[in-house]
């Protein structure tokens, strides 16, 4: 279990999104790669903000940094779209998204990410990647909700 830095709520870790500094900027770390401290917060605009205005960012990791809210919503659309693709990438290569014959298994849950993918410009591509069809599935679904809410608080910006 996580705190979220803006509402302050206890989360399972993979419910919230990490956020690390690269130099003076903080960005998204969605897969949990990146070394040193790191900023937990739900894929929420009201929590960024509330993050924001409570310097949450800079007390959580210890240095000083620079938070812009329109261009981290931004990252976060790009990082939660890459890894999407990712994850669907993954999912075809192993037939849990699509069988062999390039039909889909769950036509419902793939349009839903495919149009939540609309407009992102990331191909699908990367390594192979064997994954449990259960944890994709839920994967998927947590990256399309949050790309999603992220693409109407673009309509909001």
């Amino acid at each position: 279990m996580r705190a979220c830095a803006g509402c302050r709520s206890k989360r399972p870790r993979d419910a919230l999104v990490r956020f690390v500094a690269d130099g003076p900027r903080v960005v998204p770390d969605l897969r949990r790669l990146a070394v040193g401290r790191g900023v937990n917060l739900c894929p929420a605009l009201a929590c960024i903000e509330q993050a924001i205005k409570r310097r949450a960012f800079a007390r959580g990791l210890k240095r000083s940094v620079q938070v812009q809210r329109d261009a981290l919503v931004a990252d976060l659309r790009v990082a939660f779209a890459a890894e999407l693709a990712r994850a669907l990438a993954g999912g075809r290569r192993s037939h849990h998204i699509e069988d062999a014959a390039g039909r889909p298994e769950t036509p419902a849950e793939l349009a839903a990410c495919r149009e939540a993918m609309a407009g992102s410009e990331t191909p699908l591509g990367g390594a192979p990647v064997v994954v449990n069809r259960a944890l994709l599935a839920a994967r998927v679904a947590w990256l399309a909700s949050g790309l999603q809410r992220l693409q109407s608080m673009g309509r909001v910006l």
